[in-house]
């Protein structure tokens, strides 16, 4: 399995099952957020290095894009503001 670089710079080996769970917090049914999961899981396989998890977020909207836009914008959404807290 493919390695995972985290903004702190730890590295994690990589989980289909967050990617899932995000797709499913963005409003995918179980079908579609297994289907985003799995696309992303092969794109970083493919890449055959370690990646960044800014890299991964980017293959995620993606994905959800091709399924549904709604989720992908509220994903999007999700992301701007968590990392705006964390600043706070």
């Amino acid at each position: 399995m493919n390695k995972v670089i985290k903004r702190d710079g730890n590295v994690e080996d990589f989980d289909t099952g967050k990617i899932e769970r995000i797709a499913k917090a963005a409003g995918l049914n179980d079908v579609d957020s297994q289907k985003v999961a799995k696309n992303v899981a092969e794109w970083v396989l493919a890449q055959g290095k370690p990646v960044q998890t800014v890299d991964i977020r980017n293959e995620v909207v993606n994905e959800l894009q091709k399924v549904n836009s709604y989720a992908a914008n509220l994903y999007l959404w999700y992301e701007t503001t968590k990392y705006k807290q964390d600043k706070v």
